[in-house]
């Protein structure tokens, strides 16, 4: 199984459930903006059909430098999806600390806002046939905050996010009407496996 299948199942089994709710800064005060398990799939294909037509496919690496909102998730997920590893680089990393990663990871595709809202504008190609990544494959690359020197690529296999998502709840005691908060980047290891598996 993969992060995509894994996230299928819970489809299937609620496809109208909320998955995600953004809270969004509007005037004096905040509104939320939310994805249900359907919503957040169909996205997931439209990007991964138009990141398929860029030649973007398995083994490829696609930095994703975003910051934390359901199109991070998107995107990584877009990319998992036709077997490509996901590198979700924090947006707050100064530019000096992005060109290190950059050279040192070589992507194959970079996702920030603006391509990212473009790729959303694109037509879905449905005749794509994606790759199915096996659980072994990684899934995605986690840099290190360098706090010990240089920060450091952590390839992370499909498995291990599976087996925080259904370890993590049950560590928990979460029930299926319980809500996570993360105001953790995406861009490390903790929000990637507790709070969105």
């Amino acid at each position: 199984m993969n992060i995509v299948q894994f996230f299928e199942n819970r489809l299937s089994e609620h496809p109208d459930k909320v998955f995600l709710k953004q809270e969004i800064e509007e005037g004096s005060g905040y509104k939320y903006r939310t994805l249900t398990y359907r919503q957040f799939y169909q996205q997931t294909l439209q990007t991964a059909s138009v990141l398929s037509q860029l030649a973007i496919g398995h083994n490829d690496r696609v930095a994703i430098i975003l910051p934390n909102s359901p199109e991070t998730i998107i995107a990584w997920f877009a990319a998992n999806l036709i077997g490509a590893t996901a590198v979700i680089l924090d947006s707050a990393l100064t530019f000096e600390e992005l060109e290190r990663i950059i050279k040192h990871l070589e992507p194959k595709f970079v996702i920030d806002q603006f391509m990212m809202s473009s790729i959303q504008h694109e037509p879905f190609y449905d005749a794509i046939n994606f790759y199915q990544p096996k659980e072994t494959d990684i899934a995605t690359i986690v840099y290190s905050s360098g706090t010990t020197g240089q920060p450091k690529g952590v390839m992370v296999a499909h498995k291990t996010y599976i087996m925080c998502g259904e370890a993590f709840p049950w560590w928990l005691g979460l029930r299926k009407d319980d809500v996570l908060y993360t105001c953790l980047s995406l861009a490390h290891i903790n929000a990637q496996a507790y709070s969105v598996m």
